[in-house]
This record gives structure tokens, sequence and C-alpha cells, in this order.
């Protein structure tokens, strides 16, 4: 299992999230003419944390999560219910990584360029987040 599986199941799996999105979580990028509202995720970076006694298990990720919907009503529940899955410090594990703790780092609001120089194109909510896991 990698760090990538734990964020694309925690989403889909998500009650609020998936009754949102469906199975329409996807890395990277969305394929175009796929239905709104979807999650594309990335991980940026992958640091370990390490201490004077060694290597911990612990790695930092930075994770960027564009939450895309028709209008930006619909992009902020999206990113409001994403921020949730993550911010819950709950701790939990998707086959065999953990997942300790994570925090908002930024949000942006993007207007999604149609193409058709309207102002009534797709809005999205990007979040990056600070993701600590083991085994990822």
């Amino acid at each position: 299992m990698s760090i990538e599986v734990l964020i694309h199941s925690s989403l889909r799996d998500n009650a609020t999230v998936g009754a949102i999105v469906g199975n329409r979580v996807s890395p990277e990028w969305r394929r175009e003419g796929t239905a709104l509202p979807a999650i594309i995720y990335s991980v940026d970076s992958r640091d370990p944390i390490r201490t004077l006694g060694g290597a911990t298990g612990l790695e930092q990720f930075t994770v960027r999560l564009e939450c895309i919907a028709s209008n930006m009503s619909g992009a902020r529940t999206l990113s409001k219910a994403a921020r949730a899955v993550f911010e819950s410090n709950s701790g939990f594990t998707v086959g065999l990584v953990e997942f300790e703790a994570g925090t908002l780092q930024n949000e942006d609001v993007e207007r999604m360029d149609d193409q058709e120089g309207n102002d009534d194109g797709p809005r999205s909510c990007v979040l990056t987040f600070l993701i600590w896991a083991r085994g990822g």
C-alpha cells in the first residue's frame, strides 16, 4: 500500500465526501468530460522524519487536493468535507499505511477556464495539506 492509496480510499470511502463525488476521485488529473463534482489529488513531496536516534518510520507528505464543482458553493462544500477527512487527526490505517495527523497549510479558490470566455465555468478549491504517516 502507498500514501496515494490511503488518500484515495480515505476520500472515496468517507460517507460525506463519497455522497458528493461518488467514485470521481482521481490522481493527478481529471479526464475531460468527467462529471462534476470531483476531486483530484497529488502527493507533491515526501520527507522522512529523523531524530538524533535515527529514522522514525514517520514521513511528512505535502498533499494537494483540488475540489472541483460546477459552482463555488459546490466547490466549497466539497472542500469542507475533504478537509474534515485529513484534519480529524484521529489516526487510521488503510492497508499498511498508518495516517497519524494532517493539517491544512493553504486553501486557494480558482475559476477554471472553460475556453469559452464566460465567467460561468466550474470552480475549484485547492487545498494543500501536510500529512504525517507511517508505511507510505
